[in-house]
């Protein structure tokens, strides 16, 4: 306390040491006259948070952005570990497309390829590459 004699009463006046520096990222303490300042500390323990803190407003918990800009991996954060990537299925399931994924584009599915370059087949995919003759019998013996 700041103490002193006010001289219109006679009387001894203690008043508190304000040691209010009116910084919410700072802990405020008095002791033998003197202010002491500590640091707040803002660490939530997630791993998913940017902790910082702002002086007129206290801590500040920012989500973390756990995107890595490949369209080939989701993303997570676990407020354990932090950011986790997994890789993105592209697996469509049908056996007559190529499937891969593109880091920008994501997920292609492109045909497989069953031309056999051979104009008298007609090419088709059934999970298997079909090559059928085609008929060239017009069903006239003369």
């Amino acid at each position: 306390t700041n103490d002193e004699c006010d001289k219109y009463k006679g009387e001894c006046v203690s008043t508190p040491v304000d040691c209010d520096d009116y910084d919410e990222c700072t802990i405020d303490n008095c002791d033998g006259g003197y202010c002491y300042y500590s640091e707040v500390d803002c660490d939530d323990d997630n791993y998913c948070t940017i902790d910082s803190c702002d002086p007129s407003t206290g801590c500040v918990y920012e989500e973390a952005d756990c995107t890595d800009k490949n369209a080939c991996t989701e993303e997570d954060c676990d407020p354990a570990s932090g950011c986790v990537k997994y890789i993105v299925n592209c697996n469509d399931y049908d056996a007559c497309t190529i499937d891969n994924c593109d880091p920008l584009q994501g997920c292609t599915h492109d045909e497989k390829e069953c031309d056999d370059q051979n104009e008298c087949t007609k090419d088709s995919c059934d999970g298997d590459c079909k090559h059928e003759k085609i008929d060239c019998d017009d069903d006239d013996a003369c």
